[in-house]
């Protein structure tokens, strides 16, 4: 066995007598060397001349990592040779017939918890160094292909294997002879997608159903006669032809040469108990000479759990499913019980066979109730479902997790595959544990990461992660390992820009398209100029996306993100693709505009994985209560659980996807006598807790200023309102509170709320000077008092005409025509606060708030409404009204608080943001399918707004004469749409 490993391509020769530091200090110099092709000859000069001075600063911090990682290495091959020793004393036992010796416990995992941008990841070329040298395997997990490729290229010298998933078979060209179809080609790729889908493991649920894979058993298998002959069988009973069915190839050639590698660099997502042991198998007899337990190391954050949607539809599945399930059943004891004698294994066969169709009854009453429970919303029977569990499983009708009727079936007269959903165990455990979460006739079950499920039984892993979780902390430490904290400074000024949250917004609406373009030029012509050259941008995909004509195009956020960069020569991604793995961005100034925000739907279900997966290791987190911050103070953020635990979790989770998003700028590696990186945060939330947050990550706030759009009065740009009213003239339309911010979205340009305000007031005062100016103040933090709604004893119109005075708790209708429908309310400046300002966004920005287009109410109003009449139906004043139209009748003390209170529960909705992934097309019906029962795709939510809902309405709406630019839609105001990633 070597003693020492020579690194090739200019690498130090990492022996047993060199410090640690040493060695990782050629790595460094290996890891700067591959960078001068992206920065070329005179920028590579200037980056050395910088970095080397920062490079012996980080040289503690970097060799106490290492050395961490290196100490954990020789207890794990401690404990893999002690566990040689133990099997090799057994054998030798149980040949005397002596006791066995228990197996070494597993080794506690290590946590890594380096600063974003120290160089964990080239820390690890060490680790894989001294794996190769002792002959031991090892298994490095990364969470995309990407990262694995750029890891292989680290390891080559090592012989590393990246591994590859399913493909497509390569199809030989006309008139030429059959290819090589690949090793990895799999002829059911779809197939395998919807099995993983429906939560079931494809090598298990499908390929052991698929004609491939048996004809791969007959074409590649010649030692195991019982496949063999099963796979016989398999075409023999169904009529098949197997010259005539390709044979699988990932399964027999690519899966088992990347299984035998001993360095292996694969996806999480990939990752499987095969791939946990490595096994030396001999060419000839087949049999295994070797095997051991690799070390895994996780680069990155991993999800602790995943979540499993099972709704009525799926229990109706396997209720239909039993019928099947009983008839084979009484085939196999009425063919077991005509033998004469039977074998041991027959015998236990006919057993459970009865066991089995006894208990069917009872299965499908169990599954009638939970299908009826399910769709009510009731609780669940729990200690009934893990009764049933039990019972099934000692009958033989659960293996693997996996109950027969969940089980997938071919059918080969329509050569398809039926895949029900596979969830009956994992709902069994979850009810043990009370993790399982109900909601809208769902019932969501959480299974926990295979990872994480080795960890905590074998052990022998490393997690590495510059933002490790709340929860990777208190799991780790709860199975005895430590978490070694690899912390250094960083050299950057961090602003944070308040006063405006930046939130995504609802895609949904028919204007976002605007207000995207809008927030596009503003990051262009005032937040890019701001920070110096070379700078780098973070947003929200949507607003790249939707701020091209072409936004249903799968590549307009690309195509968006290189104009951007052509226009001011400034790269700009996007939340949940460049905040994470992203090493392109080291030396640039940073600006993130807004920060990913979870919907409430999102968040609770994210929190019930993580308390299932912790759950799972006896580790207790309790229940949200599902109470919600409501009263947010303006720009602090949306509603944050009032829940210590939970909003303390959520917080957490917040800071980290920000502090990887800062550490794209690689600012540890700046040397710290040199000027420090501008960070400038705008918008997201801008509370002490969050700063708080942060700074655990090393992100300190180091100043805070007011976003210029968020000063209170005339903004810098004063001539908008006057420029959006007369555009609305211009085109023949009313001016209202509502059509100049249209204008001002069509006109690409911003005005604060109460520019808009005092410009409409001064404009009524001038052309109406006897309505009273209180109507068109700003009344949207106070009532409006006794005194200022009736001033006088009556309305006066512009011909001095007498009204009548409004009486409290009677409005007035609109009049009917003589067809009996009811006539269209016109446009009021004063009823402005239908579009309050929303409590989670800035008050004072005139494109943030939203609005509502619709249609006159088609029934006149009951008994019983008259709060909601007042803002379906009530008339209102326009700036220039009809002489000849007596004024309305209104209590406007009343009809404020209402439509405040309406506004701020649809606009906290809206604040509410999702996934930065999840960007449904605005004129889609939403999401990819109505039901799907998988962790990476669930159901779209669609309910009404929650001030309507109280109302007992389903749908709200009102009209207003719009310019022509916007042309009139009727649409419901449909604002609790979720997509959860």
């Amino acid at each position: 066995m070597p003693t020492a490993t020579t690194l090739a391509a200019g690498l130090a020769v990492a022996e047993p007598a060199y410090p640690p530091e040493v060695a990782l200090y050629g790595l460094r110099r290996f890891a700067i060397s591959h960078s001068e092709h992206r920065l070329g000859a005179t920028g590579m000069d200037a980056y050395k001349h910088t970095q080397a001075p920062r490079e012996v600063e980080l040289q503690p911090v970097r060799a106490a990592m290492a050395a961490a990682m290196a100490g954990y290495f020789n207890q794990h091959a401690a404990r893999i040779a002690a566990a040689d020793d133990t099997r090799q004393a057994n054998q030798r036992a149980r040949a005397a017939g002596s006791p066995k010796r228990p197996m070494p416990a597993p080794l506690p995992p290590l946590g890594i918890l380096a600063t974003v941008g120290l160089g964990k990841s080239v820390g690890v070329t060490p680790l894989v160094g001294k794996a190769h040298a002792a002959g031991l395997p090892l298994v490095i997990l990364v969470p995309t292909h990407q990262l694995a490729q750029e890891y292989s290229e680290r390891l080559k010298p090592w012989g590393a294997v990246v591994y590859q998933g399913r493909r497509e078979p390569s199809e030989s060209k006309p008139n030429e002879a059959p290819c090589d179809p690949g090793a990895h080609a799999c002829y059911r790729l779809e197939r395998v997608a919807d099995a993983s889908d429906q939560n079931h493991r494809p090598a298990q649920g499908l390929c052991c159903k698929c004609p491939s894979g048996h004809a791969g058993v007959l074409t590649f298998v010649t030692r195991d006669e019982m496949r063999i002959q099963r796979a016989t069988e398999f075409f023999k009973t169904r009529g098949m032809d197997p010259a005539k069915t390709p044979p699988c190839q990932f399964l027999f050639r690519g899966l088992p040469d990347q299984l035998a590698a001993p360095i292996l660099v694969a996806p999480i997502a990939a990752f499987s108990e095969a791939m946990a042991d490595w096994r030396e198998v001999d060419p000839m007899s087949g049999s295994i000479m070797r095997q051991a337990q690799r070390l895994i190391v996780v680069d990155e954050h991993i999800p602790m759990a995943r979540e499993v949607e099972i709704d009525a539809g799926d229990v109706r599945v396997w209720r239909n499913r039993l019928d099947g399930l009983l008839e084979r059943l009484e085939k196999t004891i009425t063919s077991l019980g005509k033998k004469n004698s039977l074998t041991s294994v027959h015998a236990e066969e006919l057993r459970l066979a009865r066991l089995m169709r006894d208990l069917v009854p009872d299965v499908d009453k169990l599954f009638r109730d939970i299908g009826a429970q399910i769709a009510g919303d009731q609780p669940l029977d729990a200690q009934r479902v893990i009764d049933m569990q039990k019972r099934v499983t000692k009958a033989g009708g659960s293996i693997a997790g996996t109950a027969k009727w969940e089980r997938v079936s071919y059918s080969h007269e329509d050569d398809d595959f039926f895949i029900p959903l596979r969830a009956l165990s994992t709902l069994a455990n979850n009810c043990k544990a009370w993790t399982m979460r109900q909601e809208k006739g769902t019932l969501f079950a959480y299974e926990t990461n295979p990872v994480i499920e080795h960890a905590r039984d074998k052990g022998s892993v490393i997690f590495l992660d510059a933002t490790m979780s709340l929860a990777m902390r208190q799991f780790i430490q709860s199975r005895g390992g430590r978490i070694h904290e690899a912390t250094a400074s960083q050299n950057m000024h961090v602003t944070r820009m308040t006063g405006h949250l930046y939130a995504r917004g609802d895609v949904k609406k028919a204007t976002y398209p605007d207000e995207a373009r809008a927030h596009m030029e503003e990051i262009r012509d005032r937040i890019a100029p701001q920070l110096s050259q070379p700078a780098a941008i973070i947003t929200h995909m949507a607003y790249l996306r939707y701020s091209q004509e072409a936004h249903q195009a799968d590549d307009a956020s690309q195509v968006a993100a290189q104009q951007f960069e052509a226009d001011t020569g400034v790269p700009i991604g996007w939340f949940g693709r460049h905040d994470r793995g992203l090493d392109c961005w080291g030396g640039r100034n940073l600006a993130l505009v807004g920060m990913t925000f979870w919907s409430e739907t999102a968040f609770a279900g994210l929190y019930a994985a993580t308390r299932a997966a912790l759950a799972d290791c006896d580790i207790q987190w309790p229940a949200w209560d599902k109470a919600m911050d409501k009263d947010r103070p303006d720009a602090d953020g949306p509603p944050l659980p009032v829940m210590p635990e939970v909003r303390a979790w959520l917080i957490d989770e917040y800071a980290q996807n920000l502090a990887q998003g800062i550490g794209r700028n690689r600012a540890v590696n700046r040397p710290m006598d040199a000027e420090p990186l501008q960070v400038h945060l705008w918008g997201g939330i801008q509370t002490a807790e969050m700063d708080e947050a942060l700074a655990k990550y090393g992100v300190v706030i180091h100043e805070r200023k007011r976003n210029p759009r968020s000063i209170s009065g005339p903004k810098v740009d004063q001539g908008a309102v006057d420029e959006a009213i007369a555009t609305v003239q211009g085109a023949g339309g009313r001016v209202s509170e509502r059509s100049v911010r249209a204008a001002l979205i069509h006109l690409r340009r911003s005005a604060s709320t109460e520019s808009i305000r005092l410009r409409l007031r001064a404009l009524s005062e001038e052309l109406s000077p006897t309505i009273p100016v209180e109507r068109f103040a700003d009344t949207t933090n106070k009532p409006v008092g006794a005194s200022e709604e009736v001033a006088a004893s009556s309305w006066t119109d512009q011909r001095g005409t007498t009204t009548q005075t409004p009486q409290q708790g009677q409005e007035k209708m609109a009049a009917r025509d003589g067809n009996h429908a009811w006539t269209q309310p016109t446009t009021c400046v004063v009823l402005g606060p239908l579009t309050a300002p929303n409590p989670h966004k800035d008050t004072n920005s005139g494109n943030s708030a939203q609005s509502l287009n619709a249609t006159p109410h088609p029934q006149p109003p009951k008994q019983g409404q008259e709060t909601i009449e007042k803002i379906l139906f009530a008339p209102a004043f326009d700036l220039m009204p009809d002489v000849d139209e007596p004024a309305p009748e209104l209590a406007y003390d009343e009809i404020e608080d209402m439509l405040q209170q309406v506004a701020r529960d649809i606009e906290s909705d809206l604040a509410q943001e999702l996934g930065p992934d999840e960007d449904p097309d605005p004129h889609s019906p939403g999401g990819r399918r109505e039901r799907q029962n998988a962790h990476d795709r669930i159901d779209a939510h669609h309910s009404a707004p929650i001030g309507v809902q109280r109302a007992g309405l389903t749908h709200i709406s009102y009209n207003s004469a719009a310019p022509p630019w916007n042309s009139q839609r009727d649409r419901a105001a449909q604002i609790n749409h979720r997509r959860i990633s």
